[in-house]
């Protein structure tokens, strides 16, 4: 399994759930993913790859699960402005 089919594995779960208690799981999945891919152009793309096989979930879910979504979407935007402002 790739590291982006593990993070995407661990995340369609999360959201699915929607435990917003459990925000830290996903950005630990993400963070997991960052650490797996190495330099800051694959990472980029590793993130953008992430976020567009994400969309369906976040489009499917709902109540909690929907505000779970949109927190791991703001946690990989987060990631990428930081990619972008770095040296």
């Amino acid at each position: 399994m790739t590291p982006i089919d593990k993070c995407l594995q661990t995340l369609r779960v999360l959201i699915a759930v929607g435990d917003v208690h459990q925000i830290a799981l996903a950005e630990q999945a993400i963070d997991g993913l960052m650490a797996a891919t190495l330099g800051v152009i694959r990472q980029a793309d590793a993130l953008n790859v992430l976020e567009g096989k994400l969309v369906p979930a976040r489009q499917n879910a709902t109540g909690q699960s929907s505000d779970f979504a949109d927190a791991v979407f703001i946690y990989i935007d987060k990631l990428l402005s930081d990619l972008i402002a770095s040296p």
